[in-house]
């Protein structure tokens, strides 16, 4: 029962239901789901090479729990590094702008709400070394990118955009809304030297219609 409001971009397979994939603006119907046969680069991404960004770094595992944790603004976003896994977990709220570089897994579960609601920009952004999993009634406004894998179960809605350089696998009632991450997210990270390129890779979407 998973729905995409937005495209899907695929190198290998895709398994599901076409009928799930609906896209917020489609004037001149293009195709939902498209296997690419040119594959687009996807650059290596190494946690470590972008610690000095950091404003606030953790020397291991960071656990948000039944707390709210208030991040910067969107011209001056919080950057925050996490040198092992993040788990964020029941009643956890994440609000402002802000970015997490985790050289470990990134893994979400129970009721939790993440970045605000921008109407026209998504506020945060998760950048995982391993794999993203998220689980419960997540509500994320925001962007992931997963060297591994993403894996989304249970209840999870995601108003932003979802980048695996591994498999991308949802189950149960997850809902992804795409939306653009703001550019003062991506330019924080993807512009420092040794990021293999990134900022003349970064991928975008456009819409076009009257």
């Amino acid at each position: 029962n998973s729905l995409i409001e937005g495209f899907v971009n695929y190198s290998s397979s895709f398994s599901g239901k076409t009928s799930s994939v609906k896209p917020n603006s489609n004037p001149t119907g293009l195709p939902t789901t498209k296997n690419i046969s040119s594959i687009p680069e996807v650059p290596d991404f190494k946690a470590e090479d972008y610690k000095s960004k950091a404003s606030v770094k953790y020397n291991s595992n960071l656990t948000i729990k039944n707390n709210t944790i208030t991040l910067g603004t969107k011209a001056k976003p919080v950057i925050i590094y996490v040198e092992g896994n993040l788990y964020i977990q029941a009643n956890a709220k994440i609000n402002g702008y802000g970015v997490f570089i985790v050289k470990g897994n990134v893994e979400m579960s129970g009721n939790a709400t993440f970045g605000s609601n921008d109407p026209d920009k998504s506020s945060l952004g998760f950048y995982s070394e391993g794999n993203i999993k998220t689980s419960g009634n997540a509500t994320y406004y925001g962007q992931m990118f997963a060297k591994g894998n993403v894996e989304m179960s249970g209840n999870s809605s995601v108003i932003g955009n979802v980048a695996a350089k591994g498999n991308i696998e949802m189950s149960g009632n997850n809902q992804i809304r795409y939306k653009q991450a703001a550019t003062s997210l991506t330019e924080e990270v993807w512009e420092v030297s040794g990021g293999g390129g990134a900022a003349s890779q970064r991928a975008a979407q456009r819409l076009y219609y009257e």
